[in-house]
């Protein structure tokens, strides 16, 4: 919108065509950016909701875009009171329409990204909390398991020492099984 009052307010030919050329410039980048969201969307399966506003903005688009090129072709032909009207009365509606949708666009978009990242923080949550069981039932196991291994080796020589004291004593009727 402002660049057609720009064109519309320029004053000679050189401003008028250096306008112009901005607006197929921002034309060019709406489409490039129109075309990145649409292989955005294309990579996942849009939800009810996202498929609704871009269907909205692809209206609102199909409506403006036209509008747009009829009012530039008004002041390219000097006819700059028709395009002004015609800017006041349906383009002026039309892009408010479209950014509107736009808008509407990146706060859903927001609010999904929002809700998937309260899930995924959520699940890390949960997976680190469980991680973290596994590591202390792997240490109480493992406690238990050296536990269980030392009095396995201790025992032997427990019993084995015992007697060694009675035979120092001089306490010879101790018996000594050897196992192994």
């Amino acid at each position: 919108e402002k660049g057609l009052l720009s064109l519309m307010l320029a004053s000679s030919s050189k401003q008028r065509d250096e306008t112009a050329a901005a607006i197929k410039f921002q034309s060019g980048q709406y489409a490039d950016a129109k075309n990145g969201l649409e292989e955005i969307l294309g990579m996942a399966k849009p939800t009810e909701a996202e498929a609704k506003v871009v269907a909205k903005i692809m209206a609102h688009e199909a409506t403006a875009t036209p509008l747009l090129a009829k009012a530039v072709k008004l002041v390219e032909d000097d006819e700059t009171e028709a395009a002004l009207k015609l800017l006041q009365a349906e383009v002026r509606p039309a892009l408010g329409r479209w950014l509107a949708d736009i808008d509407e666009l990146v706060s859903t978009e927001q609010r999904l990204n929002d809700s998937t990242a309260t899930a995924t923080q959520k699940d890390y949550a949960l997976l680190r909390n469980f991680s973290l069981a596994c590591m202390a039932l792997a240490f109480v196991l493992g406690a238990m398991i050296a536990y269980f291994i030392a009095r396995s080796l201790t025992r032997p020589l427990a019993r084995a020492l015992h007697h060694a004291e009675q035979v120092a004593r001089g306490d010879l009727s101790s018996r000594v099984n050897a196992t192994g």
